[in-house]
């Protein structure tokens, strides 16, 4: 699952993208990944 953000500031000149995914680990667990 992946969620895909993006934040615009033209006032500061900001242009953000982010990248979330709940990926699984080696252990059976579930990690929130942030790229």
């Amino acid at each position: 699952m992946t969620l895909l953000m993006h934040r615009v500031d033209p006032g500061n000149n900001a242009y953000r993208f982010y990248a979330l995914s709940l990926e699984p680990t080696l252990f059976g667990d579930v990690a929130l990944v942030r790229r």
